[in-house]
């Protein structure tokens, strides 16, 4: 079959189209934005497949995150899903469909700019991992938890952990109530808590405040915070959507208080409003395993999320063997310590 497709930067200043393929993609994320990734600061730039018609029919964001002398290209901080996005063929053939969706890939990654380092996650829709395998990428697999487009409130509240309930039901006995702010240095002290815990510092301020003023641009975010009967916050999430997805993407409690509720009921207020608005609510899981006990109380169905790597620096490929081999060692720990029942 004849490959009618061609690959190419976009032109600088040109993010407008992009935008546009993006928001026309029925899978195209918040993260996918020009705005969003605009706002982690990194240079950018799109790599896109067109058609005989010109149209854009597939692309991938590259976000320069370099170590050291090393070029590297990954998904930024609270950035999840920003790998490629292909736009089917939708002709009334398997064969076709699978063949012009493979072209539009392999158009793709032929044009890749050299690299030390890429790494991207697929959208859920991208089963497919052929082509990658061809251009010399490994595979991983993460997850999370979702809860499903169309389902009720009620059917998500029957499918919760019993405990889950309870303390969102002491929570509100205890005149903890929810509402939205404006105010983001509530939910920074709140995310800067889950740091001081865990021992680590925290440097994520102005980051997260750019990020939210690209989701207040957008109108496509919230920040609920959870007061106790006095007033004083106690707890705090930042929930960010598209057009079908509702996303859980920071967020903490005051450990130093016995208000064990506020956080779920902080959720559950989120989880409302996503119903509301007809999405699926995505926890953005965890591999750590009491983060990972966490949302999986809620119910949700577990998905798994390809991602795609490939590194072609010795050193940087010894580098991520020995922080993988930590990284094990720490689940490891945090495994014996804890019952995944």
């Amino acid at each position: 079959m004849t490959n009618n497709y061609k690959a190419e930067m976009l032109a600088a200043g040109n993010s407008a189209e992009w935008d546009r393929f993006v928001l026309s993609h029925p899978r195209g994320t918040i993260f996918h934005r020009h705005e969003w990734l605009a706002a982690t600061a990194h240079p950018i730039s799109y790599l896109v497949c067109r058609d005989k018609t010109n149209e854009i029919v597939a692309g991938l964001p590259l976000i320069e995150r370099p170590i050291a002398w090393y070029k590297r290209y990954s998904s930024p901080l609270y950035t999840p899903y920003v790998g490629v996005l292909v736009k089917s063929s939708h002709t009334n053939k398997t064969f076709t469909n699978n063949t012009e969706n493979k072209l539009r890939l392999v158009t793709l990654l032929q044009a890749l700019p050299t690299a030390d380092w890429l790494y991207f996650a697929l959208d859920y829709d991208i089963t497919d991992t052929q082509p990658f395998h061809w251009f010399g990428f490994k595979t991983n697999i993460i997850y999370t938890y979702r809860l499903t487009q169309g389902q009720s409130l009620e059917a998500i509240w029957d499918q919760m952990e019993p405990n889950r309930r309870n303390r969102i039901r002491k929570a509100i006995r205890d005149g903890i109530t929810v509402s939205t702010t404006e105010d983001i240095e509530v939910l920074l002290n709140f995310d800067k808590m889950v740091f001081s815990r865990q021992g680590l510092p925290y440097n994520n301020s102005n980051y997260i405040r750019r990020l939210w003023g690209a989701i207040q641009s957008m109108g496509q975010g919230a920040i609920y915070v959870a007061k106790d009967a006095n007033g004083q916050p106690v707890a705090a999430h930042m929930n960010v959507w598209d057009s079908h997805t509702t996303y859980n993407l920071i967020g903490g409690r005051d450990h130093s208080r016995q208000d064990v509720g506020a956080d779920p009921l902080v959720i559950w207020y989120g989880i409302q409003e996503c119903v509301k608005r007809g999405h699926t609510f995505d926890f953005e899981g965890s591999t750590i395993p009491r983060v990972e006990r966490f949302v999986r109380s809620w119910g949700g169905q577990l998905h798994a999320i390809i991602t795609m790597e490939r590194i072609t620096s010795k050193p940087l490929f010894m580098l991520k063997a020995w922080s993988d081999m930590r990284a094990a060692g720490t689940m490891r720990q945090s495994f014996a310590k804890f019952s995944c029942s």
